[in-house]
């Protein structure tokens, strides 16, 4: 009963999503919330703002609307890094460097491996490539902004001409 008349109050989120409009995964979570009886807000256009400003600004709408969970659509390691400034708050979120780790996708794909979990076949270069489409995944980004479908040859050498060595990798569809 507490918890519904909470809600009901315009000045109260059950939880607050961050960027949740920038993206379709955001916008999914929030969908999804809304549809199990969640009063869900958003903070938008944070990710632009440095770290310090960043924080402060969803300090301020957590504040505000007496929020009980964040979620970090983009960018979870710098909410884990200031969890401890959000008392009574819930940030689902892992910490730093397991989001840091997990979040390079090179990284990623490795520990997976030596786990034993099962991976697409690698390529090491184009001209190990005999069959397109193949997934180009630089080792960061968000959002699917890092990965690519080259259909063909000229594509992909492309993508690995405008990428450092190291920091991509190619993979089967």
């Amino acid at each position: 009963m507490f918890s519904r008349m909470r809600r009901e109050c315009s000045t109260y989120s059950d939880v607050l999503i961050v960027d949740a409009g920038e993206s379709a995964v955001g916008r999914l979570i929030e969908g999804s919330l809304r549809r199990k009886g969640l009063r869900v807000s958003s903070c938008e256009n944070v990710r632009r703002l440095n770290e310090k400003d960043f924080i402060a600004q969803i300090k301020e709408q957590a504040a505000r609307e007496r929020v009980g969970t964040i979620i970090p659509v983009f960018h979870p390691e710098l909410l884990s890094r200031h969890r401890d400034e959000f008392p009574g708050v819930i940030i689902p979120v892992d910490s730093e460097d397991r989001i840091v780790m997990l979040d390079d996708k090179l990284r990623a794909c490795a520990l997976a491996s030596s786990l034993g979990i099962r991976q697409p076949g690698m390529f090491p270069d184009v001209d190990s490539v005999h069959s397109y489409p193949v997934v180009f995944k630089r080792s960061s980004g968000h959002g699917g902004d890092s990965v690519y479908f080259p259909k063909l040859r000229k594509s992909l050498e492309h993508l690995v001409g405008s990428s450092k060595p190291g920091t991509y990798l190619i993979s089967e569809e």
